[in-house]
């Protein structure tokens, strides 16, 4: 749509002309035949005279208002249902930054209007009239305390003695957020609380739960609340742990059904909730339902399943018991609650899957491209079932961004496969706003999938797996029968021919010779020649030289060493600052000593040793030719060549002995 976002109509303020205004409002009371309105705004400088354009026009469409002064969205929501009005309109930009601002729109039942409801107001603003000027008549009402009446009504436990801190993000529940608790008898520590509008969300509220986290540091506290700049979202801490939207969902819906004999079916997230709230809500019964960012499709699914919980993990949560609309002020209530009997730990037990979440700017003619390309959304579907991960890419409804969710088991290939779709995404984008010239950058097209990426390699008798889950830079040569594995990251590095390189391996700046295999193992900065085996779980860091023929075993670490052909290194074993001759084999949990606290020294072991497990070799020393090292033995001189050395206490066995 082009006015309407995910939220009312959003954007710079110096787009709420008089005239703009006039009309919008106009066209909503035409459309939805307002004959009773109620007004809120939060704390924005811009608020004051949007709220005033607002207000000339419902007068001049002769509609009865009452303005309930600067207050939070769920209060606005609340007065409409209190006051039965046909429409609700609440000025903010919710989290967004003091320039911003907007209209949002609510329903008598205190809902935000239909998706089909804001078509048939955008089509009538565009042929709107602005009417002839009537002076306003509206009416003042302080409704804060009939909304705190209201929420003390539905619980009957209190909060007397409970600590609560809270960060109002500079916003309109600043006053409101402080006044409820104090009413419900919590002990209350309020931050960022200034309502002159002009820092509303900076570096506070639900978007910089950092602010938050800080403050609790500081003192001692049962449980933390953040709230956005109007007060319908929602961030939670507790004992230092941030909780976000889904976190809150499944909390209130286990206490909701288990505690308050609440019968829930039906959960209702969004495409951006987490795979754990679904799979922790599936696990007890309840169905999850995912819909589009934005509460509004949230609430219209929720009405179709008769849903009473559902909400963003952004931190809008609809409790539809007690509101139609997103409440932090109700959530922080109904968790202090929780808190207050001591069973927010027991009701949770969701499994956090690592996320990974990043944005860019785009132009406006970019932004509309995105919109229009339907070879996005199949490239990212593709992808997201190739790599078993959950990937959302979607526009912002505010600004001119491009916003990636990838969220999967392991944290690197998440992030690498963002990053990739974001490269790729600008490429289309850049080949839609440049489809007349003939020098335009590859696109998706073009590129058709992910393997055409890595067909330099293919031509070249590389064997690439599963092209969609690896990453290979352009300065990575492959040789020929090379076997490259699902879930591997290469940069700037040779490999031969011959090699296997098996999945969750990266290899960075190394030299990697023929017939080799990387078994799931970090090769940085390193070099490993002819027919050797590196892994599983091997980190070869800088300076690492492994000869020919040679085999480093599992949880093995190499550093600023030269291992010569044919030396086994076994498991658990720390190769640091040495040489390490020909044939020479190093027993499992074999560690060089190469620090003594102030520098490092040099280990050399010559051709033929043989190594005993969990020795420790003490440096600086030379152990010579085909030496012999007894397991378990601590190694501070040196060992002659072809000398058995044992450094360890005798073993001494008591048979009369019995425990004290």
């Amino acid at each position: 749509m082009k006015y309407f976002g995910t939220d009312g109509i959003r954007g710079k303020s110096d787009i709420f002309t008089k005239e703009f205004v006039s009309k919008a409002i106009t066209a909503t009371c035409e459309v939805l035949n307002v004959k009773k309105a109620v007004v809120a705004r939060d704390t924005r400088v811009s608020g004051k005279t949007i709220e005033e354009h607002v207000l000339s026009a419902l007068a001049s469409c002769d509609v009865e208002t009452t303005v309930v002064g600067m207050t939070a969205t769920p209060i606005l929501a609340y007065a409409t249902r209190e006051l039965e009005a046909d429409v609700g309109i609440m000025i903010s930009a919710s989290h967004n930054a003091p320039e911003y601002n907007g209209i949002k729109f609510f329903n008598g039942n205190g809902a935000k209007i239909s998706t089909e409801t804001e078509v048939m107001i955008e089509k009538a603003l565009e042929n709107a009239r602005i009417r002839a000027y009537k002076p306003v008549n509206a009416v003042f009402k302080d409704i804060e305390n009939n909304y705190v009446s209201y929420v003390k009504n539905q619980f009957t436990a209190n909060l007397r003695g409970l600590k609560v801190v809270m960060d109002t993000a500079n916003g309109a529940t600043s006053l409101i957020a402080q006044k409820l608790f104090k009413a419900l008898g919590a002990e209350v520590t309020a931050i960022c609380c200034d309502v002159s509008g002009e820092n509303i969300n900076v570096n506070s509220g639900a978007t910089h739960v950092k602010r938050i986290l800080e403050e609790c540091k500081t003192m001692d506290y049962d449980i933390a609340f953040s709230f956005d700049g109007d007060g319908d979202r929602i961030m939670v801490v507790k004992n230092g742990v941030v909780y976000d939207g889904d976190d809150v969902i499944y909390v209130i819906t286990r206490y909701l059904s288990e505690f308050c004999a609440v019968s829930i079916d039906n959960v209702v997230g969004t495409i951006m909730s987490g795979r754990g709230v679904e799979e922790a809500l599936v696990s007890k019964g309840i169905n999850f339902v995912r819909v589009d960012v934005g509460d509004k499709f949230v609430i219209e699914r929720m009405e179709d399943l008769s849903a009473k919980i559902g909400g963003e993990n952004s931190g809008h949560i609809i409790i539809k018991p007690y509101q139609n609309t997103g409440d932090g002020l109700l959530v922080a209530v109904i968790l202090s609650i929780i808190a207050k009997l001591g069973i927010y730990e027991i009701l949770y037990d969701i499994k956090k899957y690592p996320r990974y979440t990043r944005d860019f700017s785009v132009s406006k003619e970019e932004k509309e491209a995105f919109l229009a390309s339907h070879e996005i959304p199949a490239y990212v579907e593709m992808i997201s079932a190739k790599t078993n991960n959950r990937i959302v890419v979607r526009a912002s409804g505010t600004e001119n961004k491009i916003r990636i969710m990838c969220e999967g088991e392991y944290s690197p290939i998440i992030e690498e496969i963002s990053s990739d779709i974001k490269s790729i995404i600008k490429q289309e984008m850049s080949y839609l706003g440049n489809q007349n010239n003939v020098f335009s950058v590859p696109n998706i097209r073009n590129l058709q999938s992910r393997p055409d990426l890595l067909k330099q390699y293919v031509k070249a008798g590389v064997v690439i797996i599963d092209p969609y889950t690896i990453y290979v830079d352009d300065n990575v040569k492959i040789g020929k029968g090379s076997v490259i594995y699902p879930m591997n990251v290469i940069t700037s590095s040779v490999i031969g021919d011959n090699v296997r390189v098996q999945s969750y391996s990266q290899i960075e700046n190394s030299e990697i010779g023929d017939n080799c295999e990387i078994r799931a193992s970090c090769v940085s900065f390193a070099k490993v020649k002819n027919n050797s085996t590196i892994g599983p779980f091997a980190y070869l860091r800088k300076g690492a030289n492994v000869g020919n023929n040679c085999r480093v075993g599992d949880f093995v670490e190499i550093k600023n060493a030269t291992l010569l052909d044919g030396v086994k290194v076994a498991h658990l074993s720390y190769v640091g600052d040495a040489e390490v001759g020909a044939g020479t084999n190093v027993g499992c949990g074999t560690v060089f000593a190469n620090y003594n606290g102030k520098i490092k020294q040099r280990t050399r072991v010559g051709s033929g040793v043989f190594i005993g497990a969990n020795t420790n070799l003490v440096a600086p020393i030379i152990v010579g030719d085909n030496a012999y090292i007894g397991a378990g033995s601590t190694i501070t001189d040196d060992v002659p060549s072809g000398a058995l050395s044992i450094a360890r206490a005798r073993q001494v066995v008591k048979t009369e002995w019995k425990k004290p």
